[in-house]
């Protein structure tokens, strides 16, 4: 937690929350139960009420949202939300910054209000969030065990997709609808190869993994509209005309990221993913790992 030095009262938000500000001039938002309660503005905060601090920066929009959310919120959705994220931060050996509070916060408190309405909305993203970020899912998982154990609120299990969304929007510091594009992509070409070979591909194999990190990789450039380039064309007429097959499933692909998404996919691209490709597929094996 933030040391914070002789925090006075500025404005207290509900029995919960209080806005304070520090002796050394940082201002802060303060949750705990009862913190707000029978004080007075200018008073000091009992630091043993304090459970949770959120620094502030004067005139940033993120910090004013987090403010108004704070003080709108029940503080078990407070409490749940920073559990969550300290979580996060122990399992996933990661950071974040407040925007994954506001966001998930905000998430929760309406999944809280649905759950308790007995509504039940599914993410039509669940299939591909539970295997192409699996680390991510299975975390939410025990996330919504958590929730029901620690605050005893039952969460509907496909809670678990849009919690793992949120997770991944500030871990790849891109926007959720980013994600979405991104997760698309990914199954579209996962696809687009198991129809061309007609095959079932074992997906907790190491190659499979590994072709699946790749796609989100090579995704994530087409979205952001980068293009990597760096091997001879030399070379890549020597792997073609040792996997046709391979190469023809990738030249799909190819027409099709140009046509739905405007990607011209480079040499290196296609070698890539003809090696990854070939892999999964049993037509090569690879001794690099790319």
């Amino acid at each position: 937690m933030v040391t914070l030095k002789d925090p006075k009262v500025v404005q207290i938000l509900n029995n919960n929350v209080v806005s304070a500000v520090a002796s050394d001039g940082m201002e802060v938002i303060l949750t705990g139960k009862g913190l707000g309660f029978a004080v007075r503005t200018g008073s000091e905060v009992d630091l043993n009420k304090v459970e949770k601090v959120f620094c502030l920066q004067a005139g940033d929009a993120v910090s004013e949202r987090l403010k108004t959310l704070i003080e709108s919120l029940p503080l078990s959705i407070v409490q749940m939300t920073s559990d969550i994220i300290e979580r996060a931060k122990e399992t996933l050996s990661t950071d974040f910054n407040d925007s994954l509070f506001i966001a998930l916060a905000d998430h929760l408190d309406c999944a809280v209000k649905r759950a308790e309405q007995g509504i039940e909305i599914k993410n039509p993203l669940d299939w591909e969030v539970k295997n192409y970020y699996k680390r991510e899912y299975q975390f939410a998982c025990e996330m919504i065990e958590h929730i029901l154990v620690r605050y005893n609120t039952l969460l509907p299990k496909n809670e678990a997709c849009n919690v793992a969304l949120h997770i991944i929007n500030a871990l790849d510091r891109q926007h959720i609808s980013d994600v979405k594009e991104v997760t698309k992509i990914v199954f579209q070409i996962q696809n687009i190869v198991k129809y061309y070979f007609k095959i079932k591909v074992d997906e907790e194999t190491t190659n499979y993994q590994r072709f699946i990190t790749h796609l989100k990789f090579f995704a994530q450039r087409v979205h952001n509209k980068e293009v990597i380039n760096n091997h001879d064309s030399e070379f890549v007429d020597i792997i073609h005309k040792k996997h046709t097959k391979t190469f023809a499933c990738v030249g799909i692909i190819a027409e099709f990221m140009e046509k739905n998404y405007g990607h011209k996919m480079s040499d290196s691209e296609k070698l890539y993913l003809v090696i990854h490709i070939g892999n999964v597929v049993g037509e090569n094996e690879f001794a690099r790992d790319l």
